[in-house]
């Protein structure tokens, strides 16, 4: 995310960095209000033997340990710890939606486009068999970042036709643009 913030402004001058910057606030404010009326954590692994096999040398091993106790918990209704540092929302998936806010503003070089198109391909089954989403959290994410997207576009759209005289914010940052270099 700050490699990408740092090339936008670079190429395309600080008001598309800014943009940059708005879609993915956006993206978070949007998960949140979705995670307060829709609020969900996990998934959980209820499988007695689950443990026994997952690798304890993975860091997220001690997360999933620890996310299923509470699991657990609220599933036996005894009183959970209170809310930490620990607590993570499950939907939507912002571990999806900020590559593909990466991947939407640098799309225009086609060699970063694809070595992002292959990260984000290779994330979301990590991300599955990790445990660390259902497949719907995915969707959700996807959905989030098309709309904040889309506002920010619109807003975009809306400030550019209020001022038709003004250059556009890839010729403002006086940088000549092409695709083929990558």
């Amino acid at each position: 995310i700050g490699a990408a913030f740092f090339i936008i402004a670079l190429y395309f001058g600080k008001k598309r960095a800014l943009e940059f910057a708005g879609t993915l606030v956006t993206a978070y404010y949007l998960s949140l209000v979705i995670f307060y009326i829709w609020p969900s954590i996990g998934p959980f692994a209820f499988c007695t033997t689950h443990f026994a096999s997952y690798p304890h040398s993975l860091a997220t091993y001690g997360f999933q340990k620890a996310f299923l106790e509470k699991a657990i918990a609220l599933w036996t209704h005894h009183q959970p710890s209170p809310v930490s540092t620990d607590f993570y929302n499950a939907f939507p998936s912002m571990c999806i939606a900020q590559p593909l806010i990466v991947l939407w503003f640098l799309r225009k070089w086609k060699r970063i486009a694809v070595v992002l198109m292959v990260y984000d391909g290779l994330l979301m089954p990590a991300i599955l068999l990790l445990e660390w989403h259902y497949f719907i959290d995915l969707v959700g994410g996807v959905a989030v970042t098309a709309i904040a997207i889309a506002m920010v576009n619109a807003e975009r759209k809306e400030t550019e036709s209020l001022s038709p005289g003004l250059p556009s914010s890839s010729e403002s940052s006086g940088r000549s643009f092409s695709t083929s270099r990558g």
